[in-house]
């Protein structure tokens, strides 16, 4: 569902993705090891470290090289990267589920330690505005009953069991069209 919700196979060359909420890191990697040229911005210096520090390991295994030179990690918040960057063509937004850090104990244990990392960090709909006005597409992962980001309702639904991907399209924005939003000169 992630790969075509980010539109994996639809474009020509492998598309950019722009994963704005990295945290450790699994989309990111999983989008990479499909095809897709990820840049995964994480703004929190312990998770970026956990990030980084996988990342490292996973050089060292036979057959991840290749896709995780496919992954770019930045430090920073997404918001200042986009101002920033040229715009890619999808946004990736996966903002922790409504409720998650009071639940904790229901999760993972990895989960559990990131929740309480960036408890209180929450700006996904602000990334969400500032992504829209940038990229050609931007998706959202959200879990499967839960209310849209914003309440925005998508332009596309990828529903699974557990979670489903908003899509927010602009389809008649050119990768100059991109360009010239980031800069500000439009």
């Amino acid at each position: 569902l992630l790969a075509r919700a980010c539109g994996l196979g639809r474009s020509e060359g492998p598309p950019q993705v722009l994963d704005a909420t990295a945290g450790l890191g699994h989309d990111a990697l999983l989008l990479a090891a499909l095809g897709a040229e990820v840049t995964a911005v994480e703004r929190d210096p312990v998770v970026l470290a956990l990030l980084l520090d996988e990342w490292r390991r996973g050089q060292q295994q036979p057959g991840l090289a290749a896709v995780l030179s496919r992954l770019h990690i930045q430090p920073g918040h997404a918001g200042l990267w986009l101002r920033q960057q040229a715009a890619p063509e999808v946004v990736y937004l996966d903002p922790m589920f409504p409720g998650q850090a009071q639940q904790a104990a229901k999760v993972k244990k990895p989960m559990q330690l990131l929740h309480q990392l960036l408890q209180g960090q929450a700006d996904e709909p602000a990334l969400l505005a500032q992504a829209r006005r940038v990229a050609a597409r931007v998706v959202v992962k959200r879990p499967r009953h839960g209310a849209f980001l914003e309440h925005l309702p998508p332009d596309q639904q990828w529903l699974g069991e557990a979670v489903r991907f908003d899509g927010y399209f602009q389809a008649s924005m050119t990768a100059t069209d991109r360009q010239e939003k980031t800069d500000g000169s439009v």
